[in-house]
């Protein structure tokens, strides 16, 4: 299964598998916590020092579609590069292309 996910998901994320199918000891909540704050703050760092910050919006059909006010101040901010992406919903092996055809390229 590991070396299926090797080839998909970039470092980041094989690290991330490895540590959770590892039979190591878990890491404390307390530990794990201010783990979490501390990556959250370089990434926040990382993100201001950055020109812009690309958004990418995944969306699968129009009718769940709920983010268009975060959308549109994200599109009138110069800090961001917004694109949306429609992921084709497959039923028994066919994509469903109303999706596609509703939504100009």
């Amino acid at each position: 299964m590991f070396q299926q996910v090797k080839k998909i998901f970039p470092i980041a994320f094989k690290n991330l598998v490895k540590r959770l199918f590892s039979k190591t000891k878990p890491v404390s909540k307390v530990h794990s916590i201010e783990q979490i704050r501390n990556s959250h703050k370089k990434i926040v760092r990382n993100l201001k020092r950055k020109e812009f910050i690309n958004v990418i919006f995944l969306v699968i059909h129009d009718s769940i579609w709920k983010y268009e006010e975060v959308y549109k101040l994200l599109v009138n901010d110069s800090k961001f590069k917004v694109s949306i992406v429609i992921i084709p919903l497959v039923r028994k092996g066919v994509a469903d292309m109303e999706t596609y055809e509703k939504n100009p390229s």
